[in-house]
């Protein structure tokens, strides 16, 4: 069983029934035993095929629970659980990139994100490349102090969206930052999601090199971090009319572009085993 789903089916008696071994039914039968079955009264009367579909339903409810898990236990940054059937109601989510390298409860100051738009069948995404416009926007006009024990170190810094994801609970973290990217973008995300860079590396090798021809560049699972990080920190800048515009992070945007093409060709049962793993591993949130 996944390791994140142990909390939720810990101590509870299994739901299914499973055959005893032969071995079983001979040890009952000498001792004068009668077998065990689950708290599944009839489940016992079930003819063999029956319960052989109830074997491979079995892990397909692991799944789908899995799927509700990404976008139905992050309460209250989502108003409403989703079914099994529909792993989202339509509506506007914020997915926060966080840095996994820095010592930060989420990951690191918000950089950059994407908006997905979910009418219920596509998805459309718009990136953020430029958090601090709109940040500094809010704080000409805002002072909200830092928390302790921040406040006593950076006493004269606000808070505002590149910070709000300062708290350890991941749950109060997407709520504040819901609340500050009200208070700065003027709309409200239905809501958030965090992800960290190791699923999208896992995601990377998956769907094999990514060409951007308006970068020249090719990204590939091996080079996604120094590429990006060379990109952005260092070659981005290299340009004197670059420097006026400050939009360093458009490489991320080109990557988003190109993803869907890609992931489209996967096969399903590979995109699970990616969330599953990064839902245990917690990098996916």
């Amino acid at each position: 069983m996944p390791r994140h789903l142990d909390g939720i089916w810990a101590n509870r008696p299994n739901r299914f029934y499973e055959p005893p071994s032969w071995r079983d039914r001979y040890t009952d039968k000498l001792k004068g035993a009668v077998p065990k079955i689950s708290w599944w009264p009839l489940v016992s009367r079930f003819s063999s095929a029956t319960r052989a579909v109830v074997s491979l339903v079995r892990p397909l409810a692991v799944i789908g629970i899995a799927s509700v898990l990404i976008f139905g236990l992050m309460q209250p940054a989502f108003s409403q659980t989703v079914t099994l059937g529909r792993l989202i109601k339509p509506g506007n989510y914020l997915v926060a990139f966080l840095n996994s390298d820095e010592l930060r409860p989420s990951g690191g100051f918000l950089g950059s994100f994407v908006i997905a738009h979910f009418d219920g069948t596509h998805i459309a995404l718009d990136v953020e490349t430029n958090i601090y416009k709109h940040d500094n926007a809010f704080l000409e006009n805002h002072f909200i102090p830092l928390p302790k024990p921040f406040n006593e170190v950076w006493p004269d810094r606000s808070m505002s969206l590149t910070n709000a994801n300062y708290k350890a609970d991941f749950k109060e973290s997407a709520q504040s930052i819901l609340d500050y990217y009200e208070a700065e973008y003027g709309t409200r995300p239905d809501g958030v999601l965090g992800v960290t860079v190791l699923p999208v590396l896992d995601l990377m090798g998956m769907v094999g090199p990514v060409t951007l021809p308006q970068d020249n560049l090719t990204i590939t699972q091996e080079n996604f971090l120094h590429t990006l990080h060379q990109n952005i920190q260092v070659d981005y800048f290299k340009d004197p009319q670059n420097r006026l515009i400050n939009e360093p992070k458009t490489i991320i945007a080109d990557l988003v572009a190109a993803l869907p093409s890609k992931i489209a060709q996967l096969p399903t049962k590979n995109l699970w085993r990616l969330i599953d793993g990064a839902l245990a591993k917690k990098q996916l949130l």
